[in-house]
Order: C-alpha cells, then structure tokens, then sequence
C-alpha cells in the first residue's frame, strides 16, 4: 500500500518523467551548451550547432550519416559524412555528445543538464536511474556527475540492473 503524495512534498524525478511531462527544454539545452563552448573559446558554428540541435531533439541515438542529411536540410547545403564525423569528434572531445560503439550512432550527453535543471527546480529532490552490470561507460557518466549506486535489481526485459540516486537539494 502506499501512502498519498502531499502536495508541498517534492518528488522524485527520472530521465524518463522529465521528457513525458514535457519541461524538458532542448533549446535551454543547446544554450547552455553553446554558452559552454564559447566559455571555452570555441566557436559555435552552424554545422556544430545544427548537429546539437539534431541530438537534443532526439530521443535516440542518431547515425552519423542521418545527421548528415538532417543537417544538409536543415543548413540548405552539402555536406561531407567526414565533415560530420570530425564535427561530432569535437564534440564528443567537449564532453556534449557520446559515440555509442555498440550501435555505431551518437547521442546527446545530456545526463549533466537533467542533473543542472532538477537542482534549479523546487519541485525535485532527486534524480533515479538504471543501468545495466555491464555498462560501465553509463556507470561511469552516472558518476561524474554526482549520483551513487543505492541497490541492484532484476528486470524481466533488461536483466540485472544497477540502481543509482543524484540528490538534488
């Protein structure tokens, strides 16, 4: 059984909840990441910011040859895959995207803004996630950027899975 919510109580929040409820906010994203590229000194070009728009749109991992029609569109011009490719190195060296090996496709590193926006947010007080025994470049991500291993569990689809907890007040 379990007990009601109070409605001055603060909730719990995954990944997940973030995307269905609809606050999260690929454009407050991309700022941010473009914010931390000129921090850096580094130009925010239109193939750069493209590519960033393409991935934090998504919910997936996206194939470097599909960014590359994406952003041909999305740029009105041409585009070389090798173009791209060098394009999502840099961006991957930044820390803004991951190159997912096991299905040779990039994703948005997103991870550190779920963590920065639910600490903005009076309504969190912590972020959950799953991954699973073997996946230790999503252990690692989980990690750095703040959350701890709190359990394990058996999932009937994903098999075992680690249990992780970022606090966020």
């Amino acid at each position: 059984m379990s007990t009601p919510r109070r409605a001055n109580r603060k909730r719990r929040i995954s990944a997940r909840d973030s995307h269905a409820s609809g606050t999260w906010d690929p454009g407050a994203i991309l700022s941010r990441a473009t914010q931390l590229l000129e921090k850096r000194g580094m130009q925010v070009t239109p193939l750069r910011r493209s590519v960033l728009e393409l991935l934090y749109a998504e919910k997936k991992a996206i194939g470097a040859y599909d960014l590359t029609a994406a952003s041909e569109r999305q740029l009105g011009r041409r585009l070389r895959p090798n173009t791209v490719y060098r394009t999502l190195d840099f961006l991957e060296e930044q820390g803004l995207v991951v190159h997912l090996a096991s299905t040779r496709a990039y994703a948005a590193r997103a991870i550190r803004e779920v963590v920065i926006w639910a600490r903005e947010s009076s309504q969190v007080s912590a972020l959950t996630a799953e991954t699973g025994i073997a996946n230790i470049a999503s252990q690692q991500v989980l990690s750095r950027n703040g959350f701890l291993r709190v359990g394990e569990r058996v999932d009937d689809e994903d098999g075992p899975l680690i249990c992780w907890r970022c606090p966020t007040d």
